[in-house]
């Protein structure tokens, strides 16, 4: 789900990304590009995605292979001590 704010920028697939100052609650940005798509993360601890190849102001550019590796965080809490009367 896409925040509200930032579904005004979004563009379909066959308009050209024209980088703008965005405006926010969080503050201003300067030009930014952006891609964004959901991903099935598949249930293994290492994965990779490939990107596909753009074309940036008529100059094919091949994005590197982005890697994953899942880590595993546990964490230990004493809620006793935080509810102790």
């Amino acid at each position: 789900m896409l925040n509200p704010a930032t579904q005004e920028h979004i563009l379909d697939t066959d308009e050209p990304m024209v980088g703008k100052r965005i405006k926010s609650e969080l503050g201003e940005g300067g030009k930014h590009y952006s891609l964004a798509a959901h991903l099935g993360i598949p249930e293994i601890d290492e994965f990779r995605v490939v990107l596909p190849q753009l074309i940036v102001n008529d100059v094919l550019v091949t994005p590197p292979e982005l890697r994953f590796h899942r880590k595993w965080i546990m964490m230990l809490i004493n809620l006793i001590g935080e509810f102790h009367c």
